[in-house]
């Protein structure tokens, strides 16, 4: 596992400060992000979704995410 470090997440421990928002797209795809608190995106879907159950189902994936996450070190600083 070389590369790979165990970093722990606060989303799980503290659910209240970020949240999904789900929309559509200029090519009428839906698509998520994750929201801080402030308003700043941490996360994207990274691609559009044909519809909105889809699009659902990629954000309960990762809620199922453990709020421990291995992390791939890539590039020559890794």
């Amino acid at each position: 596992m070389d590369g790979l470090t165990l970093v722990e997440t606060d989303v799980k421990k503290d659910p209240t400060h970020y949240y999904f928002e789900v929309s559509l797209d200029r090519l009428g795809q839906y698509r998520w992000h994750l929201r801080s608190s402030n308003g700043n995106i941490i996360a994207d879907s990274g691609q559009g979704y044909t519809t909105r159950q889809s699009c659902e189902n990629g954000i309960k994936i990762i809620q199922t995410v453990s709020p421990i996450t291995l992390v791939n070190h890539i590039g020559k600083n890794s």
